[in-house]
């Protein structure tokens, strides 16, 4: 499930920044824009951050035999 998490962190900040930065900058807004900014909220507070750390950052990756 977490790796589904991080694609939907990833995919959210990506239309946020893609998408919702143009139209703001031309004055235009969607209601789109709000239910992504409250989903990237609520990723980043869902995602267990100490175990994405330990688990995918800081561990050794298995070598291929």
């Amino acid at each position: 499930m977490l790796p589904l998490l991080l694609l939907q962190l990833l995919y959210k900040s990506i239309w946020l920044i893609a998408v919702w930065l143009p139209l703001r900058s031309a004055g235009v807004s969607t209601g789109l824009t709000k239910t992504m900014a409250i989903g990237v909220v609520v990723d980043l507070i869902v995602i267990p951050w100490p175990y994405v750390l330990t688990t995918y950052v800081k561990q050794r990756g298995d070598r291929w035999r």
